[in-house]
């Protein structure tokens, strides 16, 4: 349960990176609560290098090379590339690993500046990119074999290019994960939601409702011993007391 409420937590607080990213900015509202929000022209620049990069027309190099000249802070070129994979265009959030908890992608409360389906032209990027390292491997691995590349120059190609891809394919898996983590997320705080104001939902219901909340809390057979009710649920007290 405990685990449960850090995750509610970290969602309701809208949890994210020190620094907001290329295309936002942290602020602070009067009463000291901390939230991101987006910051032009760098956000502008962001949404249309991204639609640049879905088209396919231009290497991603040169798309970052027409956006510094647009108006606004310049991306280097390791940070145009982590931008391109950075979840928090498409309104998500990575939360860090923390104790037992392993790190999660979920639903940001942000903004966000592109659709996940324009993110997931990303994802074919990346798929592309692996698809052709991965090529380069079983060419010099043929040419190992047919005795056209010696061993020490198909193992330095090999660690060159598996360094890469498995760095491709960690960023890959990621993305991949995030709908299905999302899904799993937004379910959870809204059965969370739920539980704790199931008693204002109880006062404002009709008998009816009444009945059937209680049949929800009480599946099993509700006792009356003269001075107290009983159900053999035990998790009725936990809830009751989240």
């Amino acid at each position: 349960m405990n685990v449960l409420y850090g995750m509610r937590r970290a969602i309701k607080e809208g949890r994210m990176m020190g620094t907001a990213p290329y295309g936002y900015i942290n602020k602070c509202t009067e009463d000291g609560r901390k939230y991101v929000a987006i910051k032009e022209p760098e956000a502008s620049n962001i949404i249309w290098a991204f639609k640049e990069v879905a088209k396919g027309h231009l290497p991603s190099v040169k798309v970052r090379e027409l956006m510094n000249k647009r108006e606004g802070r310049k991306l280097t070129r390791n940070s145009f590339l982590e931008a391109l994979r950075n979840v928090v265009y498409c309104g998500n959030i990575i939360l860090k690993a923390h104790g037992d908890e392993e790190e999660k992608i979920i639903k940001g409360k942000h903004e966000p500046l592109i659709s996940e389906e324009l993110f997931d032209d990303e994802r074919k990027l990346l798929e592309e990119n692996i698809a052709k390292i991965e090529n380069k491997i079983t060419k010099a691995r043929d040419l190992y074999l047919e005795d056209k590349l010696d061993e020490e120059d198909f193992r330095a190609v090999k660690t060159k290019n598996k360094d890469e891809l498995d760095r491709l394919l960690f960023k890959l898996n990621s993305i991949k994960q995030t709908k299905k983590n999302n899904n799993v997320e937004h379910r959870l705080y809204a059965a969370l939601n739920a539980v704790t104001q199931i008693s204002e939902r109880y006062k404002k219901a009709d008998t009816v409702d009444k009945g059937a909340i209680i049949g929800l809390i009480y599946p099993e057979k509700l006792t009356f011993d003269g001075e107290n009710f009983q159900t053999a649920k035990s998790i009725v007290l936990l809830i009751l007391s989240f």
